[in-house]
């Protein structure tokens, strides 16, 4: 964000919510009370889910980078990452490409959760594959032995999972994981991570878009800054500045907003009738050799995040 705001010589304040809604509600309206020009949204489904009405309800544009489940879809809530239901498309793909038939989704709680798990269940179904969901902690050896198992929790449950799952004595045809996504999933796994697949917002391309720099350059310039490579999730904030800084200049009204169709650094951007993103897709991923390598099954891309 900070990389963003420096460029596009934005004054930018960021509060630290903590993971708290309350302090989040309090942050939000603070800055509607004083007439703030742009409002990014907090990271985390949950957060979103209790700022927009108060930003929304109230007539603002809330430019949600953070929050992916399905129901956040509302008018006034720019969404950018694609909906938590497509998560594991390229999971279900690779299992109809290995010719696997059975797959079980483990869960954790809550909405986001649940979208990835019934989305990923719903299009195995379509696929021909049974699909079965189960509960973080109920999971056994037994089931999971020769299935295609994607698993959708915190990220410490995802860890403990995928961790238990190479101690039992068959291993699942496939295994899936939504943290697998970040790079602190391989960085705390090491080997456990070999193989495993997940999903990203975002993958680099030196493809132009339409607002804002390409996802490589401006990859390169965090890491020029951080000394770190560049997350998913920190693309989906910058890529949230750059659309929503572009939409003030040009002075956009909500209706003009749902309707546009452009690209930023995190690929397309088109939001249908709902106000859910639609021109966004999701990359799946496989880690290999300690680094995540991006899986093509001749799907678009969005140019390369809860």
């Amino acid at each position: 964000m900070e990389l963003w705001a420096q460029e596009a010589g934005v004054r930018l304040t960021i509060a630290d919510d903590g993971g708290s809604r309350s302090v989040a509600i309090r942050a939000y309206a603070a800055w509607i009370r004083q007439g703030v020009d742009l409002l990014i949204g907090p990271y985390g489904s949950g957060l979103v889910r209790a700022v927009a009405p108060l930003v929304c309800d109230g007539g603002r544009l809330l430019y949600n980078h953070g929050g992916a489940a399905d129901d956040l879809a509302r008018p006034g809530l720019v969404s950018l990452p694609a909906p938590a239901s497509t998560y594991f498309e390229g999971a279900v793909q690779e299992a109809v490409s290995r010719r696997v038939d059975r797959l079980l989704v483990v869960r954790g709680p809550g909405p986001f959760a649940r979208a990835v798990a019934e989305g990923a269940a719903a299009r195995a179904s379509e696929r021909g594959i049974e699909a079965r969901m189960v509960s973080v902690g109920s999971l056994t050896a037994a089931e999971a032995a020769g299935a295609a198992l994607l698993v959708v929790g915190r990220f410490e449950e995802d860890l403990a999972v995928v961790r238990g799952v190479r101690g039992w004595p068959q291993a699942p045809a496939l295994l899936g994981a939504v943290a697998a996504g970040l790079p602190a999933f391989g960085e705390q796994l090491g080997g456990a991570a070999e193989d495993v697949l997940g999903p990203v917002q975002w993958w680099p391309s030196s493809r132009r878009p339409e607002v804002g720099p390409s996802g490589a350059d401006f990859a390169g310039r965090y890491q020029r800054r951080t000394g770190s490579e560049l997350s998913y999730v920190a693309a989906q904030a910058a890529a949230a500045g750059y659309l929503g800084h572009a939409a003030h200049r040009q002075g956009l009204a909500a209706e003009a907003v749902r309707r546009w169709r452009t690209s930023t650094l995190l690929g397309d951007f088109a939001l249908d009738d709902g106000w859910r993103q639609v021109g966004h897709r999701v990359r799946t991923i496989r880690w290999q050799h300690g680094q995540m390598i991006p899986v093509d099954h001749g799907t678009t891309s969005a140019s390369g995040l809860d």
